[in-house]
């Protein structure tokens, strides 16, 4: 039996991922071929997949076309494999639980990281290796992260990236300059994967990385991690956005003249003689008049006729030029996210059990900055319903629901412990390389808090930040325990993430 004992923490940490993979194959091998209740989305993935397989996506509604750029993380894989005889929902739900699992090996990887770079008294190292343990086991089970990761959503693959661009952000500062270019090209890979996975989301891990830019403006290779920024946004943009190159002819309209009838010449007798015409230069183009301008707006094809103030213009084509069709400015999307918060907050409310209440606002108006003002106004009630709602015996009243409701009772205390630390210390004395984690956490807290009408879609969307709000709270322990020494003695938080 002692050769089945797990010894060392790494062990441990591995066999964590072997529950998790047996988990998983019980799970899917009873769920039924359909699409469940409590993931009413498989309805609408299932088919896309059928539909990416058949190469038929364009013919089809505008809302699966739209789906489909949100979704390619998951869908393109899946469409893989229902091509190779797979159902389609069982196809969606293998790659989900694939890409869970990419997660929580990412996540033990860091944690060995973490663990190599420590050297703990001995005294201490048993808290240490168990703090760890729980940490990842946590993760690993959490319903937020587990749950959505066993049927088919595109949460598991979103949250694969999304963790990918800050593991690589933070091997872009730490890593030797020898693999900087790998690990731009990978970041950049990564951060298009979020797009194709949910733009949103995609926006405000741009966003994030702004801001974490301007703390490190002063090193050697920050322009070549804002190049990666701006490729990665831009390729996943454009990828997710209704864009299309398109080939554009470009026409002039030139006024109709009727020519006006001569007499016919008198004929001489003998022809006098004429000097041959000195050749002249092509007169210089004059500028179109009012009149054409206005025509030249409606031309479309060559040889069409305009009619404008009564006078008749020919079009004449001019040229082809390549362009872009569809992309917008950043403040049209800007606008739209905004104008969209509204309308998916009511949406989500549709038949849910979880309604999320909406607050009087007293600058309630259909104006653009009302709107921006109320939801500055509602956010503290919105971030804290995001995180902490269903409470147990409160809001439950799904089955879904239940399992949240118990998580939130162990992120209510995170969250306290967090706090107690601000309060006490007043100050984290969080590392600075959790920055980039911290800003997203933040921006996303209070983006999805807003964006929410129902519990039940929050308790799924937390799936994304589970990892970061461990992260802190192990960080925070670590701290409090005094195992913040590396192994070289320094007693510093930034060797403990």
């Amino acid at each position: 039996m002692s050769a089945f004992r797990l010894h060392t923490l790494k062990q441990k940490l591995w066999a964590i991922v072997a529950a998790s993979i047996v988990a998983r194959i019980c799970i899917f091998v009873f769920l039924p071929n359909k699409p469940l209740s409590i993931s009413t989305d498989e309805y609408a993935y299932a088919p896309l997949t059928e539909m990416a397989a058949s190469g038929s996506l364009d013919q089809q509604d505008i809302y699966f076309q739209n789906l489909y750029k949100y979704s390619r993380t998951l869908i393109i894989p899946a469409s893989l494999l229902y091509r190779a005889g797979v159902n389609p929902i069982e196809a969606i739900r293998v790659i989900s639980n694939l890409y869970g699992l990419a997660s929580l090996v990412l996540v033990v990887l860091v944690a060995l990281k973490i663990v190599q770079k420590k050297e703990v008294e001995t005294t201490k190292k048993y808290f240490f290796e168990n703090l760890t343990f729980l940490a990842v086991l946590l993760y690993a089970f959490f319903p937020s992260h587990f749950m959505w990761s066993v049927v088919g959503y595109r949460e598991s693959a979103n949250e694969f990236w999304l963790m990918s661009v800050f593991v690589f952000t933070y091997a872009f500062f730490l890593l030797d300059s020898r693999r900087k270019f790998l690990i731009a090209f990978l970041l950049a890979m990564s951060i298009t994967f979020v797009f194709s996975s949910r733009q949103q989301v995609g926006l405000l891990v741009i966003v994030t990385l702004l801001i974490t830019s301007l703390f490190r403006i002063r090193e050697r290779l920050i322009s070549l991690f804002l190049l990666t920024i701006i490729v990665g946004s831009t390729v996943g943009y454009i990828s997710t956005s209704s864009v299309s190159f398109v080939t554009k002819d470009l026409y002039s309209a030139k006024e109709i003249i009727e020519p006006v009838p001569t007499k016919e010449p008198v004929p001489t007798k003998e022809p006098v003689p004429t000097k041959e015409p000195v050749p002249t230069k092509e007169p210089a183009s004059t500028p179109m008049s009012q009149d054409e301008l206005v025509a030249t707006k409606f031309c479309k094809v060559t040889g069409g006729v305009i009619e404008v103030e009564e006078k008749s213009f020919e079009c004449l084509k001019l040229e082809s030029r390549r362009g872009i069709e569809g992309l917008k400015n950043p403040r049209s999307i800007a606008i739209e996210n905004l104008e969209l918060i509204y309308l998916k907050q009511e949406l989500n409310r549709v038949n849910a059990e979880s309604r999320i209440q909406t607050l009087n606002c007293p600058f309630e108006s259909e104006k653009l900055l009302n709107k921006a003002a109320c939801l500055v106004w509602r956010a503290p009630y919105t971030s804290i319903t995001f995180l902490f709602r269903p409470l147990l015996f409160i809001d439950t009243g799904s089955f879904t629901s239940y399992f949240a409701a118990v998580e939130n009772v162990l992120w209510i205390i995170g969250f306290s412990i967090l706090l107690y630390r601000l309060v006490s210390k007043r100050d984290l004395k969080l590392s600075s390389r959790l920055l980039p984690a911290i800003i997203f956490l933040t921006l996303y807290v209070v983006a999805a808090g807003a964006y929410q009408g129902n519990m039940g879609t929050a308790f799924r969307h937390k799936s994304l930040i589970l990892w970061i709000v461990l992260l802190l709270i192990y960080s925070t322990l670590s701290s409090m325990s005094g195992l913040n020494r590396d192994k070289h003695g320094n007693n510093s938080q930034e060797s403990a993430v």
